[in-house]
């Protein structure tokens, strides 16, 4: 133990030792006045004539006169030998700030220079001690007390003072908020302290992360040494915050369908170019892709022309262009938009006798899966004088961006 640590304890339980003569000594007193009291009053009765009747009919023992020793509390004063009460590291010191029962990371009992008191009441009409948490609560004006809480205060302030001791606050007088923390005089370490700094370090650290109360007596008088701290654990919440939710978005599974159909021409001679529109989309909702991330667009084209000759001279060749977008903290693939075209060709002596005509139709769905799937399909026909007639399809099999035709 420190040398603090040693003279600390040794004057607390001379404190404890001189309370408890110094209750004892008022309580002797209130004792007799109560024993005085109750011998009068016994006197009066007696003096007046009035007796017991039913003492007298039945026979009865007369009941035992009250005495004052039987009415008054006893109360015994210990040091308490609680670790919380013993020297503390700053963690420790910041422990207690953060529960509310500290408001200072420079306090005696980082210097080993602080102790507490125990009191505890004894009856009356009780057997065993009960702790006192609020020592006030235990005087009063009944004749159970010792004393009202005033007379108590100044005989605790008298012992402080022979005892050389100082409350929590580095005062003389009574400890009101911390009642029986003793410590010695100008036993406080300053601010400046590595332990100090450590205190307010993890002050902070249990308030933000650990999600303690705020102390804001202590944060008011200390608002300086917490201020960097504090910035720098709310940062490292928000950092860590902000990576759960990326977690949380990485397991999200969203849905939709794009489908659209139609023709792009019918019976043209010439060559020809059209488009069926695509309306729609399949996007995370709006409020999620503000917390997603960088977009990526990925741009596919997919050309494709029929499997099989067609007609002589009559060619068809079918474009879709899907617009994907990938979000950082997402792990679908999503579809911003579909463009799809056809085009004829009709060219060449041979296809001055054909006609060409084509439809088109859109199925692309995002499920449970990583990426939309489906289908783009293209019907055309080319209808002729002979027996080169001919209708087939161009099939697009969409897989996200490894579609292909």
């Amino acid at each position: 133990m420190s040398a603090s640590g040693a003279l600390i304890e040794k004057k607390v339980k001379a404190f404890a030792t001189g309370m408890e003569a110094r209750m004892t000594a008022l309580r002797d007193a209130k004792v007799k006045e109560i024993d005085k009291r109750l011998a009068a009053e016994a006197k009066k009765v007696e003096k007046s004539g009035k007796a017991d009747r039913k003492a007298k009919k039945g026979g009865a023992k007369a009941a035992e006169a009250p005495k004052g020793e039987d009415m008054v509390v006893k109360l015994t004063f210990t040091m308490s030998k609680s670790g919380a009460t013993q020297g503390r590291t700053g963690k420790q010191q910041a422990l207690e700030v953060a529960e509310g029962d500290s408001w200072t990371c420079a306090g005696s009992h980082m210097n080993d220079s602080a102790r507490h008191i125990n009191m505890y009441t004894h009856g009356p009409g009780k057997t065993g001690k009960k702790y006192m948490v609020d020592p006030k609560k235990a005087f009063g004006t009944k004749d159970e007390h010792i004393c009202n809480v005033a007379t108590f205060q100044k005989e605790w302030e008298a012992e402080m003072k022979k005892q050389d001791l100082r409350n929590h606050g580095g005062g003389k007088g009574y400890g009101h908020g911390d009642d029986y923390h003793l410590e010695l005089p100008n036993s406080r370490i300053p601010k400046t302290d590595p332990e100090c700094v450590a205190c307010a370090d993890e002050y902070c650290r249990l308030v933000v992360m650990e999600g303690y109360d705020n102390n804001t007596k202590f944060e008011k008088a200390w608002a300086a040494a917490i201020k960097a701290p504090m910035a720098k654990y709310l940062k490292e919440k928000e950092k860590l915050e902000n990576a759960k939710r990326i977690e949380e978005l990485k397991k999200m599974v969203f849905g939709g369908k794009v489908s659209a159909s139609g023709k792009f021409f019918s019976k043209v001679k010439d060559s020809k170019k059209a488009a069926i529109a695509v309306k729609g989309s399949i996007l995370p909702p709006p409020d999620i892709v503000k917390e997603a991330g960088r977009a990526m667009p990925l741009v596919l084209p997919l050309v494709g022309v029929p499997k099989v000759k067609t007609f002589t001279n009559v060619t068809f060749t079918g474009v879709v262009v899907l617009h994907f977008l990938r979000y950082e903290h997402l792990t679908q693939t999503f579809l911003k938009e579909v463009r799809f075209e056809c085009v004829a060709s009709l060219k060449g002596l041979l296809s001055y006798a054909a006609t060409a005509s084509a439809s088109g139709s859109v199925n692309i769905n995002l499920g449970k899966g990583p990426d939309p799937t489906g289908t783009v399909v293209i019907e055309y026909s080319v209808d002729g004088l002979g027996p080169d007639d001919h209708a087939g399809q161009i099939v697009f099999d969409i897989k996200g961006i490894k579609s292909k035709i």
